[in-house]
């Protein structure tokens, strides 16, 4: 099977309103596999513009995340939204960089790259069931963040979205 079904929605003839209509409705119900949808740049702006509860990484965080895959994102570059994801022990906000980090323990500095910085727009919604276990970095603990949230990254005209 598959890792995630591929749909190219990034023609620029095709309406951002509509194209974010069909990713909610697929959304709204849960697919048996994550669906991970190529969209245009101002669907992906439509798209982070809807978003709410957003917290960003601090500006050391994002100096970090920079200089360990050699991109240049600001912190609002790197987000997460939808809830208030709070780490169940310490109560910090998790942010991007605490997925960007449990992240490290499956995938390497070039699946980062690829996601942060190719030429590309990209929203994935999550298979049904999906969740994140997310180590908070200040105390350690491994948080169960389950869909629907919402992480984005978007460094030099790459840009991604996990719903």
């Amino acid at each position: 099977m598959e890792m995630a079904i591929s749909v190219d929605l990034s023609a620029p003839q095709l309406r951002p309103e509509a194209v974010l209509q069909l990713i909610d409705q697929h959304a709204a119900q849960r697919p048996a596999q994550n669906i991970l949808f190529k969209v245009s740049e101002p669907a992906f702006r439509l798209h982070r513009g809807r978003l709410s509860n957003i917290v960003a990484v601090s500006p050391t965080e994002a100096a970090r995340m920079n200089a360990e895959l050699d991109v240049s994102g600001s912190p609002t570059d790197y987000l997460v939204s939808g809830a208030e994801w709070r780490c169940t022990q310490c109560r910090r906000y998790l942010n991007f960089f605490d997925i960007y980090e449990s992240g490290k323990n499956h995938h390497d500095n070039e699946f980062f790259k690829i996601f942060l910085g190719g030429g590309d727009y990209h929203i994935q919604v999550a298979r049904e069931a999906s969740l994140l276990e997310v180590a908070c970095t200040e105390c350690g603990t491994v948080n169960e963040l389950k869909a629907p949230v919402h992480y984005s990254g978007t460094v030099g005209g790459s840009a991604y979205t996990y719903l």
